[in-house]
């Protein structure tokens, strides 16, 4: 299939499974790229995967426990090694602030600690292939978001996109999409709350949770050609709730 969009060759998303990492995946197999699925839960991820090669998308997935930082970064390893078309990585997986975490340093681990320890294999590999990074971020890294290693996680992964887009420019370019409140499984509440809705519809400036596909959207920019002058940035996507705020 010929790309629609500006780049080539291979790309892997982690958190692939459903929610935004999906909506990735989907939308650069769409343009033509070999996308490798990259989830812990098994079964979702093949159903996902299942779901794409049904639209004629020829994906491959890797269960992987991404908690586990050795069994991640031995993955990043064996998938740079085994295809060398991979050009483009999407760091997506991340504990969430809903995930009920008590301890600070768990939270930091599956938040910055594992999209660094991906970064560090990955980045001078792609910098080899002129290839592009995306780490997702969220708009907790410059809002409150009533966790504290959640939004200092967040914050961190800013700032290690910034030092490695200064570190492997001009052949590697790495950025970061911050979302606001999008319409996944952590988010339900704010569809299916009432209170929450209406203060969604009174008072975020797009009047809505978003999308995943508008997300995805972002990051589909930010790997190609389109964004070749663009690094060290973040494209917040948020329907201006950090215009606004939620008051």
């Amino acid at each position: 299939m010929k790309p629609e969009g500006g780049k080539s060759g291979g790309a892997v998303v982690t958190g692939a499974a459903r929610g935004i990492g999906l909506a990735a995946a989907r939308r650069l197999a769409a343009e033509g790229l070999a996308v490798v699925l990259v989830d812990r839960d098994a079964d979702v991820v093949e159903r996902a995967a299942g779901s794409l090669r049904a639209d004629g998308h020829p994906v491959e997935t890797r269960v992987v426990d991404l908690g586990d930082l050795d069994a991640a970064t031995a993955a990043a390893h064996a998938l740079l090694e085994g295809r060398s078309d991979i050009r483009y990585w999407v760091n997506n997986a991340s504990l969430g602030p809903t995930d009920g975490r008590e301890s600070f340093a768990e939270g930091i681990h599956g938040t910055l600690v594992l999209t660094g320890a991906l970064c560090r294999v990955v980045a001078p590999v792609l910098a080899e292939r002129t290839g592009a990074i995306v780490n997702v971020a969220s708009l907790a890294a410059f809002a409150a978001s009533g966790s504290d290693w959640y939004s200092a996680g967040k914050a961190g992964v800013l700032g290690l996109t910034r030092e490695l887009a200064a570190q492997y420019a001009p052949s590697l370019r790495v950025n970061a999409v911050a979302p606001g409140i999008i319409r996944t499984n952590r988010t339900v509440r704010y569809t299916d709350d009432p209170d929450l809705r209406a203060l969604v519809q009174t008072h975020l400036p797009m009047r809505r949770v978003g999308r995943p596909e508008e997300i995805a959207g972002a990051i589909s920019f930010l790997l190609d050609d389109d964004a070749s002058y663009v690094t060290g940035t973040t494209i917040t996507v948020d329907g201006g709730m950090s215009v606004r705020g939620l008051r």
